[in-house]
């Protein structure tokens, strides 16, 4: 079973996961550049994926170059997801690499 990417909302993902891989490639690079960070969010700015928002930084999609279809803020994602869902796709790239 497939679902849409919670970023973009327009690539398939498979249940495993909340984004796709482009927007985790897009979303890692603003981290990196700290673009529409907030680095102390209250309950308000929680993740959209964990519903967290303690200990860890939070990004907004919204009014940026790398996802300049997004109206408004966007979504609230956490580094913290954003960093377990690569960690997910490159164990499932190498494991089919083992196959």
């Amino acid at each position: 079973m497939s679902k849409k990417c919670y970023c973009c909302g327009i690539n398939e993902i498979s249940d495993d996961f909340f984004y796709c891989i482009d927007c985790l490639k897009k979303l890692k690079e603003m981290f990196n550049k700290n673009e529409n960070i907030i680095d102390n969010p209250n309950s308000t700015e929680h993740c959209i994926s964990c519903g967290e928002f303690e200990n860890r930084k939070i990004l907004w999609t919204g009014n940026s170059r790398y996802f300049p279809n997004q109206n408004g803020d966007g979504i609230p994602i956490c580094n913290i997801c954003v960093e377990l869902e690569l960690k997910k796709y490159k164990e499932l790239r190498s494991n089919k690499k083992k196959i």
